[in-house]
């Protein structure tokens, strides 16, 4: 069992910022309450808790976009900060880099870094370039990068793209950074290039610059951060050295007394061996894939492995009808038809895709976004209001979706409730497939726990299911059996008790030489 704590870990005089008795109320939920967070100078600051538990809010205050109840307090370097005000906080050199970081993918390094810069180089009103090239190419390299400043952001890798954010953060104002708040950095990257992060934020850091990191990744946090704040029901719970505690004791404290989800079920792989495949990819080619063959059977979770650009990202799509491709695919002998969304949800087929941008509509209602899938059900010659609210609220019941409130827009809800919605809308629809990109990027524990349980569920009832996920660790959970994806084509396969996170991360990470071909 957690120890839930409120020890507090700076000394005075290492201070950087300190919020003081931080509430925030919406409507009649209390979002935040009370909550006290002290961030020393140079170190690296983890703000854990799952999707609803404050997070979002208190970083919002911090920024200016919302102001608090009465009663709270901030100070940034010993001055007062007024918590709510973007200007004051740009002001005390707090800077902000989000998933999206707000780079154009087509401008070059420089040009981006030019954007909104308070610092350029001019002369008779004209940019100096090679000035402002050189000035660039320092920042980056103090970042412990070399790439080229004249290249498109298109052009980087992830990490790259992330050190030009965090440049343009530190480098484009008049007043000197004194907190870097990352949230999620890591969120949709494949685990080969967490560790440049990672030696990213302790570069920052190690610069004198304190570092707010959010991220659901506990493995991240262990490695990275030298103290840790939980936040659970507006309220923080602990407030530690990070030192003090293992992967497990911080999701004790994100999930309170909810743990005993986390672990692995029983589950024998044997059990669907006599059973015919009842999905039938072959020959699959389309971006990135090049003639794969695979099946499915009733109650099998099979999963898809593979760094970023194997196929592992654009097959599940490509099946779906997303992507052109060719080849064919078959559920129970009916062929759905190339690049034909309407076919697959005809045949019985679902999607969640890896992006939420491309399956939840912000502005729409929680109920319209759970609903869009078949609009009409509920129509009786006009919409049945009832019937739509009753069959909301049960999903909302059946997921753990909050806050329950079908008519709030979808912005108003977490990311991980988000994703809870996506799944909802489908399950509605009783598909016999289900096709699963990155069911979990950027959930918090619980959230992905639930989920899990929900796979495992919709398994045991028969549905045949594929998950497609860059966390070797989610696939060793869920999953039967696990093909990992290389040049396009599945190089290696394993199921059974050897299925685990290290062989599925060690077999990612072989070059095309490294494994035998799946036969």
């Amino acid at each position: 069992m957690c120890t839930e704590s409120t020890s507090e870990i700076p000394e005075a005089g290492d201070l950087l910022v300190d919020l003081k008795r931080v509430s925030k109320r919406f409507g009649g939920l209390m979002a935040l309450k009370s909550v006290d967070l002290s961030i020393r100078r140079g170190e690296v600051h983890a703000l854990l808790g799952h999707n609803g538990s404050g997070k979002s809010t208190l970083v919002k205050i911090l920024a200016g976009y919302h102001r608090p109840e009465h009663g709270a307090e901030a100070f940034v370097d010993g001055m007062p900060l007024d918590l709510g005000s973007g200007v004051a906080a740009r002001k005390a050199g707090l800077r902000f880099i989000h998933q999206d970081l707000g780079l154009i993918p087509e401008m070059s390094v420089v040009e981006n870094l030019l954007l909104g810069s308070e610092r350029q180089e001019r002369r008779w009103g004209r940019i100096q370039w090679s000035a402002e090239r050189a000035r660039a190419q320092a920042a980056i390299e103090r970042l412990g990068h070399s790439f080229d400043v004249r290249k498109k952001i298109s052009e980087l890798r992830a990490p790259e793209r992330t050190s030009v954010a965090i440049a343009r953060a530190l480098e484009n104002w008049e007043r000197d950074v004194s907190c870097l708040v990352l949230d999620e950095p890591t969120a949709s990257m494949p685990s080969h290039e967490v560790d440049d992060i990672l030696t990213l934020v302790s570069t920052v850091a190690g610069q004198g610059v304190a570092v707010l990191y959010i991220s659901h990744r506990l493995e991240e946090i262990i490695r990275v951060a030298d103290t840790v704040t939980v936040l659970r029901g507006g309220t923080r719970v602990l407030a530690e050295p990070v030192a003090q505690h293992t992967v497990r004791t911080l999701a004790q404290a994100v999930v309170g007394n909810h743990m005993e989800t986390l672990s692995k079920p029983e589950r024998d792989p044997a059990r669907v061996d006599g059973r015919p495949p009842v999905f039938v990819v072959k020959d699959l080619t389309g971006p990135d894939v090049n003639g794969l063959s695979f099946e499915v059977r009733a109650g099998e979770v099979v999963g898809i492995a593979g760094l970023t650009g194997s196929g592992r990202d654009t097959v599940l799509g490509s099946v779906f009808g997303r992507h052109p491709r060719t080849g064919s695919v078959t559920l129970k002998g009916r062929t759905i038809r190339a690049h034909n969304i309407s076919d697959a949800i005809a045949a019985g087929v679902a999607y969640l895709p890896g992006d939420r941008a491309e399956g939840f509509f912000s502005t729409l209602s929680a109920s319209e976004n759970l609903l869009i899938t078949a609009p009409g059900r509920h129509w009786r010659g006009r919409f049945h209001r009832k019937c739509e609210h009753e069959e909301t609220t049960g999903f909302f019941a059946k997921l753990g979706i909050v806050p329950v409130a079908p008519t709030l827009p979808g912005s108003s809800f977490s990311g991980g409730n988000q994703q809870k919605l996506m799944l909802a809308k489908w399950l509605r629809l009783q598909p016999e497939v289900l096709l699963l990109e990155e069911p979990t990027q950027g959930v918090d524990v619980a959230a992905k726990s639930l989920i899990h349980d929900q796979i495992d569920r919709l398994a045991a009832e028969g549905r045949a299911i594929v998950v497609a996920s860059s966390e070797s660790e989610e696939l060793a959970r869920v999953c039967d059996r696990v093909l990992v994806m290389r040049d396009g084509v599945a190089a290696d396969s394993k199921n059974g008790a050897t299925l685990t996170a290290n062989w599925i991360t060690h077999a990612t990470l072989l070059d095309s030489h490294g494994s035998e071909t799946v036969q």
